[in-house]
């Protein structure tokens, strides 16, 4: 009687398991044949299923002995599920199917249920490497299984691995810290796990919220420190075009040679000696109007706004004038940027420049800076702009817009780069339509020299606040070299190889 109670269970038992398993089968149907994408070269089989089941979205359970050995290379968007799992066990025919969020490949319907339900837990607990306290609200992800948690208030998780499981990896990561990848066997203990803080990540933050101004005072008192504090010569370049409705009506280039005061000198103005230039004029086109809008070296060479210190870069006037903010932190030539934006103060003097300066974060100076007028906020501009205009000549301010970067000068920073166009509507009293001028000016420094500096002498300087298009120029073929204008549509920092070629005649 015992006997037969004994097999009467067994069978109920054992009807379960096939029951259980039909209905997986219903669920499964056409797995066997279901088309998998891999890409693996030269992987063991472990790490193959662990690329399967992220292919598929899900764990894969098994048995590691029937595992081959040796590495396996598989690339193929065609083959079957069938396929991929028999190419990595040794043991033939094994069954494979979906349960819950697990592909269980097994030999018996026992193997199977017992890879579904056997799990074994591995626990941590991650440490903050500063303070020395539990980390919370960490994830952790188990990289074989794709499990996820996440560390409670003392820093502590829990995770679960399959019984045939040997090895875990775990990624782990929580905002403001280094992120951390661990791999060790799963009979192993798992003692406290070290995170070390990010320390530029949480300190901007905090910077980012709160200390924009505090900043910008930081880099006007270093100006001494960090720009060159002696005079300099620099051998550059400049160029100027005129624009009407967009078609080039005067272009002007030229080589200089500028004599650059002291970043310490307030109120001295650079010398510049000009080496060679040449233009261009259509004659037909720039004379139907009188009007004129300044251009000049000396509107290049103003854009040095560390040496001339508007007053959005001022220390006694920027707080009054402008308001600025933390925009974020880039990376430039392998150095940390702070971006902070700045605003002109409706109520406030001056012209309402807005742009963003890129500030070097361990030196605290300026690096570079764009910015532009704001329209909107325009009261009068042709004091600004316009050197001669008719009185039968309407005109409307329609842009401006400047970039000044700065160079590394044997340890120190000078300005290398300067940028302008500004644009107008021009309406004669009697047309019916107006046409858009637009002035465009760019200078860059080829090389600066620091020994044997000699002020340029009166009778040799240029003077840089002419109107540059205005002046009287002999071309000289054999300096130019036969190169032809420069586009003026490309930057001349992306013209360096024509630059040098004109440049190497000096």
């Amino acid at each position: 009687m015992i006997a037969a109670n004994k097999m009467s269970k067994a069978f109920i038992l054992l009807f379960f398991f096939f029951s259980v398993l039909v209905s997986y089968a219903q669920v499964n149907l056409g797995l066997e044949k279901r088309v998998v994408r891999i890409n693996v070269h030269n992987q063991p089989p472990r790490q193959v299923l662990s690329t399967l089941g992220n292919e598929l979205g899900v764990s894969v359970s098994y048995n590691a002995d029937f595992l081959k050995e040796g590495k396996i290379t598989i690339q193929s968007d065609s083959l079957q599920l069938r396929e991929v799992i028999d190419s990595l066990f040794f043991k033939k025919n094994l069954k494979f199917r979906l349960i819950g969020n697990q592909l269980v490949v097994y030999e018996s319907v026992e193997e199977a249920l017992a890879l579904d339900t056997c799990y074994q837990a591995m626990e941590g607990r991650l440490i903050d490497g500063f303070t020395e306290q539990g980390l919370e609200r960490a994830t952790i992800k188990e990289l074989y299984t794709n499990q996820l948690t996440v560390s409670n208030k003392d820093g502590k998780f829990r995770i679960n691995v399959p019984c045939d499981q040997d090895n875990i990896q775990l990624e782990i990561s929580a905002m403001g810290y280094r992120s951390r990848f661990i791999s060790q066997p799963v009979a192993g203990e798992m003692g406290p796990i070290i995170m070390e803080g990010d320390y530029i990540a949480l300190k901007e933050v905090l910077i980012l919220s709160l200390q924009a101004d505090l900043l910008l005072e930081a880099v006007l008192k270093k100006v001494c420190d960090n720009y060159v504090n002696q005079p300099t010569k620099a051998t550059s370049f400049f160029r100027e075009a005129i624009l009407k409705n967009n078609k080039m009506v005067a272009l002007s280039e030229a080589v200089f040679d500028v004599y650059n005061q002291s970043y310490g000198t307030i109120g001295k103005r650079d010398l510049t000696h000009l080496i060679k230039g040449r233009k261009f004029i259509d004659h037909s086109n720039i004379d139907t109007v009188d009007f004129k809008m300044k251009g000049s070296l000396r509107s290049c060479l103003e854009l040095d706004v560390v040496k001339q210190q508007p007053y959005f870069f001022n220390l006694n006037s920027y707080e009054d004038t402008y308001q600025y903010t933390f925009n974020t932190i880039v990376e430039y030539n392998g150095r940390d940027m702070y971006v902070i934006n700045f605003r002109h103060r409706p109520t406030a003097e001056g012209l309402p420049y807005e742009g963003k300066m890129f500030i070097d974060k361990e030196l605290k100076s300026l690096v570079s800076i764009e910015f532009e007028l704001n329209r909107r906020s325009m009261r009068k501009t042709d004091d600004d702009f316009v050197v001669k205009k008719s009185k039968n000549v309407k005109t409307k301010f329609q842009s401006a817009y400047y970039h000044v970067h700065y160079t590394d000068v044997d340890g120190k920073l000078a300005m290398n780069y300067a940028y302008f166009t500004n644009s107008f509507k021009v309406k004669k009293k009697n047309s019916m339509f107006s046409a858009k001028y637009e002035t465009i000016g760019e200078y860059v420094v080829n090389k600066f020299r620091m020994e044997d500096v000699d002020k340029i002498k009166p009778r040799e300087t240029f003077p840089a606040e002419k109107i540059f298009m205005d002046e009287p120029m002999e071309y000289s073929d054999s300096y130019w070299r036969g190169i032809n204008f420069l586009p003026i549509n490309k930057p001349l920092l992306e013209s360096s190889d024509e630059l040098q070629k004109i440049l190497s005649s000096n």
